[in-house]
């Protein structure tokens, strides 16, 4: 199992390097606590969760911690999760957030990025355009589409109003890992 971890590294940067892309900063904080609290604030400050040092914006306030929990991670890949070092809000209007499997032999892992902006319509019209074998995901936001990377990654694109939404499901078991990207995506749509 531990011959994956590479492809899932190179996976997951080169997912990360197209999230950059379309846009970031350098704000940090973290969030993993699992709660019910609502992922788009417009308040200032911290969440008031034991281990957050989230910090919300006043115009957007997203949290991609929020928009998939650690609880959903470990729902979708089947096993306990924790949250990576690299859980970070990058800007004012773009936060990420990773969650990895437990066990040592796994590279199974939940990557969630969002944004908004006047941009991300275009940048998943782009994203879109850009993957060929894209297929369409209805009554998932406004548009929404996912692609299968090879196995075992699978991405899944949201555009909901002025915010983009990327997962991505890294699961090597025999789980249906379409099915499984399908319901973080609904989920998380509906916290937006």
């Amino acid at each position: 199992m531990n011959s994956l971890r590479p492809f899932a590294l190179l996976a997951l940067s080169a997912l990360t390097l197209l999230a950059v892309a379309c846009g970031g900063g350098d704000d940090s904080s973290s969030s993993d606590d699992g709660s019910d609290e609502p992922a788009v604030s417009s308040s200032s400050g911290d969440s008031g969760s034991q281990g957050s040092t989230k910090q919300s914006d006043s115009t957007s306030g997203i949290d991609a911690c929020k928009l998939v929990t650690k609880a959903d991670a470990a729902t979708a890949l089947g096993s306990d999760v924790k949250s990576s070092d690299s859980t970070a809000k990058l800007s004012g209007t773009q936060s990420d957030c990773q969650y990895l499997s437990t066990s040592a032999d796994s590279p199974d892992n939940v990557y969630v990025q969002v944004a908004s902006g006047k941009v991300e319509k275009d940048a998943f019209d782009l994203a879109r355009d850009l993957y060929k074998d894209a297929k369409t995901l209805n009554g998932v936001g406004d548009s929404a589409f996912y692609v299968e990377l090879g196995a075992p990654v699978v991405q899944v694109h949201i555009l909901k109003g002025d915010r983009y939404l990327i997962i991505a499901v890294l699961d090597i078991s025999p789980n249906d890992s379409v099915g499984a990207a399908t319901a973080l995506a609904k989920t998380a749509a509906g916290r937006l």
